[in-house]
């Protein structure tokens, strides 16, 4: 997915963010960091995320069980239920 600002892709050194594709596969795998964030703070990515409707945020779960939030591609974001 192209990165829209110019001054984060250059501070990146990246033209795309990387996105991975859902396959459906419980053997397939992202590494990747999962942070910790307040009510809050998750709020505000929140918020910075909507203004684009590129993303999608939709829950995931980490191979430890817990389950996480991860923003995709709205356009190709598929759900837990399969839509």
């Amino acid at each position: 997915m192209p990165i829209e600002d110019p001054q984060v892709a250059a501070a990146g050194g990246r033209t795309h963010h990387d996105n991975v594709t859902f396959t459906g596969r419980d053997i397939s795998r992202v590494s990747g960091t999962v942070f910790r964030l307040s009510d809050a703070e998750l709020a505000a990515r929140g918020r910075v995320r909507s203004g684009s409707p590129a993303y999608k945020r939709i829950a995931a779960m980490a191979v430890s069980g817990k389950q996480t939030w991860v923003y995709v591609d709205a356009a190709r974001a598929v759900s837990a239920s399969g839509g």
